[in-house]
């Protein structure tokens, strides 16, 4: 997309705006896998430890 002079915007401003958009939802996604991930191993960490009880307790 090229700018035209008579266009009273200038070009660079939405550029940036849209980068810099974009970079905010790719960080948004990335922190939601991370956090996502975490429970998801904190889960599991709470089943391994549960049944690892049971089984030293006999049941």
């Amino acid at each position: 997309m090229t700018w035209n002079p008579v266009d009273p915007q200038p070009a660079g401003p939405h550029l940036a705006v849209k980068t810099a958009r974009k970079a905010g939802a790719l960080v948004r996604w990335v922190l939601v896998v991370v956090i996502a991930g975490l429970v998801i191993a904190a889960v599991i960490g709470i089943g391994v430890g549960l049944l690892f009880t049971a089984i030293e307790s006999g049941l």
